[in-house]
C-alpha cells in the first residue's frame, strides 16, 4: 500500500466519521489494509529518510483509527443509555493524540452532563475548547452546564459563541432563548425561538419553550398556538396537553381543560398535577362528588402530600363526611406533627360530631405547636363553654383577645361564660362592648337584654330585645325573652303578644308555659290550661307546666286536678315536695295530700 493510500483510507474513514455513518467506518477499519500495507512497504527497505515520513504517517492514522473505534463506541452506550459505560470508553479515548481528540472529551462531557456532574462535564467541554477553539457545539454544551447551575447571565454568554461560531446552530437559539425566559427576558427569549423555529420549523422543544414564554407572558391565546404546533409534531408529547388544558383552564374553558387534563393522564397516568388542577376545575363547578374522587387520586399518588390529604380533608366536610374529614387530617398529623393546622381543622370537626372532650385536646395540641394563634385559644374556649367550663373559657377568650382577637363575638362569648358564672355586671359590659364594635349583631344586643334582665332592670332589657328583634324578625328567643321582662312588670297582655310572635318560629313546651302563667294572672284559665297541657304535649318531662298547672287549679280551689297534677310534678322532680305546704295551705289538713308530700 503507497502513502498516497494510506492518506485515502485515512480520508474514508474521517467522512465516515464526519457524516455519522459508524457502520462504514468499522468495516473500514476492521479490514487493517494499511497495517498491512505498512510491513510491505518496510520489507521493500526503503530510504531512511522516505521510511520515517511513513512511519509517521501511519501512527497519525493509527491513532486516529484507534480513538474513532472507541468514540463511536462510548458513543453507542450513550445512545442506548449506559451512561457510566461510554465515560469508561471515552476515559480510553481521550489520552489518544489526535486531530478528533477533542471530540472524545466533549462526548465524555455530555455523559457527565447527563448524569448531572456537572463539574466534571463542565472540565471536559473547557478541554474540548481547549484543543478546538472553534468547535460551537462545546461552548453550547458549556452553556448547558450553566443553566442547570442556574447562572443564566452566564449560560447566555456561552450561547453567544456557540451561535458565534455557527449561526445555523437552531438548538442554541433555543438554549438561549430558555435562558432569557428563567431571567423573564421574554422578549428576548421570543426572539431566540424565532430564530429557532425559522431555521427549523419541526423543532418541537422551540415551540414548546415559546408557548411557555407567552404564558408568562399571559398572551393564552398565543401560547395556545404553539402547545397545538407541539401536538401535531408530537401527539405524545404529555407536557403540551397539560399546558393546553392549563391555557383552557386560565380562559374558564372548562371543558376543553378537563379534556386536555384527561388526555396528559391518559398518557401519564402518574401526573399528578392534572389530577389536582381537575379538581380545582370541579370545585369551581360545585361538582362535589367529582372533586373528591380527583382528590383521592392525586393523595394516591402522593402520599406523602400534606397539602392533598388537607385539599381532600375539604372535599369530604363539602360532603358533610366527617369522619372521613377528621381521617385525613389525622393523616397530616402523621406526616407533620408539627402542623397546627391539622389539629385546629380536627378540632372544629371533633366539636362538630359533639367530641367535645377530643376537640379541645386538639385545640390544645395546636396551641402548643403554635401558642401565638388567636382563633385556637377562642375555639378552645367555645367547646369549654359549650361543655360547662365557663372558668377556663373565660381565660382562654382573655387570651384570644391579648393575641388581637377583639371583634365582637369573642366579647359577647366571653360575657356569656360570665353570665353563667353569675357574674352579670361584667357580662353586660362585654356584650356592650360586642354591641359597640357590630351594632347590628343581634346576639350581643339579647345578651344584654339577658344581663340586664339578672340585675332587674327590666325596662333596659325590653329595649335591647327590641333592638335584637328589629335586627333579625326571626329571633325566637328575643319574644319569648322580651315577653318575660313584660311579664316581670306585670305587663301580662304585652307578654302574651310577644309569645304569640314566639311560637310559630320555635314552639317549645317553656314558651307555651310562659303564655300560660301571663294569661293566668289575665284570670284566662281555659287558655291558660289549654297552654299547660300544650307544654306537656310538646314535652312530658317539663316539670314546670305540671306545677303551675296544679297551682292554677288549686286557686279555683279544684282539689282533684290540684292533687292529680301537683302528684304528676313530684314524680318529675321531688323537691317540688318543699314548697308544697306554702303553697296548697289550704289542702294541708288533708290526707291525700299530706301522703303525697311524704
Amino acid at each position: 500500500m503507497t502513502i498516497p493510500e494510506l492518506h485515502n483510507l485515512h480520508q474514508q474513514i474521517l467522512y465516515a466519521w464526519q457524516h455519522n455513518n459508524s457502520d462504514k467506518a468499522r468495516e473500514i477499519l476492521s479490514q487493517h489494509t494499511f497495517f498491512k500495507g505498512y510491513e510491505k512497504l518496510k520489507k521493500e527497505a526503503l530510504p531512511d529518510f522516505i521510511q520515517d515520513k511513513v512511519d509517521a504517517e501511519i501512527q497519525k492514522v493509527k491513532h486516529k483509527a484507534q480513538a474513532n473505534v472507541l468514540i463511536m463506541k462510548g458513543t453507542d452506550f450513550y445512545h442506548v443509555g449506559k451512561y457510566q459505560d461510554a465515560i469508561d470508553t471515552f476515559d480510553l479515548a481521550c489520552p489518544i493524540a489526535c486531530d478528533i481528540q477533542y471530540l472524545a472529551y466533549n462526548n465524555r462531557g455530555l455523559a457527565y452532563l447527563t448524569l448531572q456532574d456537572l463539574d466534571n462535564a463542565l472540565a471536559d467541554f473547557e478541554q474540548c475548547m481547549a484543543l478546538k477553539p472553534d468547535f460551537a457545539l462545546a461552548y453550547n454544551n458549556k452553556g448547558v452546564v450553566y443553566y442547570y447551575h442556574k447562572q443564566y447571565a452566564t449560560a447566555i454568554e456561552n450561547f453567544d459563541k456557540c451561535i458565534a461560531l455557527d449561526a445555523h446552530y437552531a438548538n442554541a437559539y433555543v438554549n438561549r432563548g430558555d435562558n432569557h425566559y428563567q431571567l423573564k427576558q421574554y422578549e428576548a427569549a421570543l426572539n431566540d425561538f424565532g430564530k429557532a423555529i425559522a431555521l427549523q420549523p419541526d423543532l418541537l422543544l422551540a415551540h414548546y419553550i415559546r408557548g411557555n414564554v407567552k404564558w408568562a407572558m399571559q398572551q393564552y391565546e398565543a401560547a395556545a398556538v404553539d402547545y397545538e404546533q407541539v401536538i401535531a409534531l408530537n401527539p405524545a408529547y404529555e407536557n403540551a396537553y397539560y399546558m393546553r388544558g392549563k391555557v383552557y383552564h386560565m380562559l374558564e374553558n372548562y371543558e376543553q381543560a378537563l379534556a386536555y387534563y384527561a388526555k396528559m393522564i391518559e398518557l401519564v397516568p402518574t401526573y399528578y398535577n392534572a389530577y389536582y388542577n381537575r379538581t380545582v376545575i370541579f370545585n369551581k363547578l360545585n361538582k362535589k362528588e367529582e372533586t373528591l374522587q380527583e382528590y383521592v387520586k392525586y393523595i394516591n399518588l402522593m402520599p406523602n402530600d400534606p397539602r392533598g390529604h388537607e385539599e381532600c380533608a375539604s372535599a369530604y366536610e363539602a360532603l358533610e363526611k366527617d369522619e372521613e374529614a377528621m381521617a385525613c387530617y389525622t393523616k397530616i398529623i402523621e406526616l407533620n406533627p408539627a402542623y397546627q393546622y391539622a389539629y385546629y381543622n380536627r378540632a372544629r370537626l371533633l366539636k362538630k360530631v359533639g367530641k367535645l372532650s377530643e376537640a379541645i385536646a386538639d385545640y390544645t395540641q395546636a396551641i402548643a405547636v403554635e401558642p401565638t394563634y388567636a382563633n385556637s385559644y377562642y375555639y378552645a374556649g367555645i367547646v369549654q363553654r359549650d361543655l360547662g367550663l365557663h372558668e377556663e373559657a373565660i381565660q382562654n377568650f382573655q387570651k384570644a383577645m391579648d393575641l388581637g382577637k377583639t371583634d365582637s363575638l369573642v366579647y359577647a362569648n366571653l360575657a356569656y361564660s360570665q353570665e353563667q358564672l353569675k357574674r352579670y355586671q361584667e357580662a353586660l359590659e362585654n356584650y356592650q362592648k360586642a354591641v359597640e364594635l357590630d351594632p347590628k349583631d343581634a346576639y350581643s344586643h339579647y345578651g344584654c337584654g339577658d344581663a340586664q334582665y339578672s340585675l332587674k332592670q327590666y325596662e333596659e332589657a325590653i329595649e335591647h330585645y327590641t333592638r335584637a328583634i328589629e335586627i333579625d324578625a326571626h329571633y325566637a328567643n328575643a319574644y319569648t325573652a322580651r315577653g318575660v321582662a313584660k311579664w316581670r312588670l306585670e305587663r301580662y297582655a304585652e307578654a302574651i303578644e310577644d309569645y304569640n310572635q314566639a311560637i310559630p318560629l320555635a314552639p317549645s313546651a317553656l314558651v307555651y308555659n310562659n303564655r300560660a302563667y301571663s294569661r293566668w294572672k289575665l284570670k284566662q284559665y281555659d287558655e291558660a290550661m289549654a297552654d299547660y297541657r300544650k307544654a306537656m304535649e310538646l314535652d312530658a318531662q317539663y316539670d314546670l307546666a305540671y306545677i303551675n298547672m296544679a297551682k292554677l287549679y288549686s286557686e279555683l280551689r279544684d282539689k282533684e286536678n290540684t292533687l292529680k297534677y301537683l302528684s304528676q310534678a313530684i314524680q318529675l322532680d321531688s323537691d317540688h315536695k318543699e314548697d308544697a305546704v306554702e303553697d296548697f295551705s289550704w289542702l294541708k289538713e288533708d290526707e291525700a295530700f299530706q301522703k303525697l308530700i311524704a
